[in-house]
């Protein structure tokens, strides 16, 4: 519980929700090309859809790095 609310922490100082980040960090990895997310209800997907289209600045992947949230 305290590493997520760390997480989201960083995420709020860039204005980026937690999902959004947590959907589009293993796509910085070069051997991962795609994800795939299960839903049961249209809101869900819409949200996915959003999720994935979020623009998230480098320096919050900086700053997660920098604390050792991520490698």
């Amino acid at each position: 519980a305290q590493r997520v609310t760390r997480l989201a922490e960083h995420c709020r100082r860039y204005d980026v929700p937690l999902p959004a980040a947590a959907m589009q960090f293993p796509l910085r990895h070069p051997q991962i090309s795609t994800i795939v997310f299960g839903t049961g209800r249209a809101t869900a997907v819409q949200k996915n859809i959003a999720y994935a289209g979020w623009d998230i600045p480098d320096e919050l992947w900086q700053d997660l790095a920098s604390d050792g949230m991520i490698a």
